[in-house]
């Protein structure tokens, strides 16, 4: 999937999960982007019971939420900056503690959407 849209302006992507249930407390859910540099930028968290945490760079600006099948990352005031490929991808199991350590591995990767933001 392409999306493109304008500075400024606002973005929700929604990722259909599978292979597992977003209740379960074992799996954080994550988004990540590559940048088109390729380099892969962790963005945030959600786990079963609606916890989130975010990287700074996007804190503030981007807002994941989930439903039984489903996580969505809202996202504000869009940059060029923000231009990228977008995935969702499970986290390997948890270890006990909810800090963005968990970018450190990831099973279960979605589709990517990539999205281009342009000049306003």
């Amino acid at each position: 999937i392409q999306l493109k849209t304008e500075s400024g302006s606002s973005l929700k992507l929604t990722c259909q999960v599978s292979g597992y249930s977003l209740t379960d407390s074992s799996y954080y859910t994550n988004w990540i982007r590559q940048l088109p540099q390729r380099t892969l930028e962790w963005l945030g968290y959600i786990n079963y019971g609606g916890g989130t945490s975010y990287a700074s760079s996007v804190q503030g600006r981007f807002t994941i939420t989930k439903s039984s099948s489903s996580l969505s990352l809202e996202m504000r005031s869009l940059t060029e900056a923000d231009s990228a490929v977008y995935y969702c991808a499970r986290g390997a199991h948890h270890s006990g503690s909810a800090t963005s350590s968990h970018n450190c591995c990831y099973a279960l990767w979605r589709p990517g959407i990539i999205s281009s933001v342009l000049p306003a």
